[in-house]
Formats: structure tokens, C-alpha cells, sequence
């Protein structure tokens, strides 16, 4: 079975603006964590790799 992407059909662009009065407009702030237990996942892929590299060695 074939999808058809409908949105931009000219016939729906009154969906489309009732649908995006839903869509937020701005970010939501980042969700607190608790440092002792866990960090952001962005602060471990270089001491992975580094972990790697000297388990290869």
C-alpha cells in the first residue's frame, strides 16, 4: 500500500492551521537530573572511547 502525503494539498490547509494552534511555540526547559547517579549522555563518549582504545592496546 502507497502513502500519499496530504499536507500540502491546498484542500487541507484549514487542518493544517487548526492542527498547528497545538504545536508549542517555544522549548521546554531541559528536565533536572541528579548528578551523583547520572550524567547527560553527551559527557561519556569521550571516556568510552578512550576506554575502548586502551582495552584494544
Amino acid at each position: 500500500m502507497e502513502w500519499k502525503n496530504l499536507a500540502t494539498k491546498p484542500e487541507f490547509a484549514d487542518v493544517r492551521k487548526e492542527l498547528a494552534e497545538w504545536l508549542p511555540t517555544s522549548h521546554a526547559k531541559e528536565a533536572p537530573y541528579d548528578q551523583g547517579k547520572r550524567k547527560p549522555k553527551n559527557q561519556n563518549k569521550g571516556k568510552q572511547a578512550a576506554r575502548k582504545k586502551k582495552s584494544s592496546q
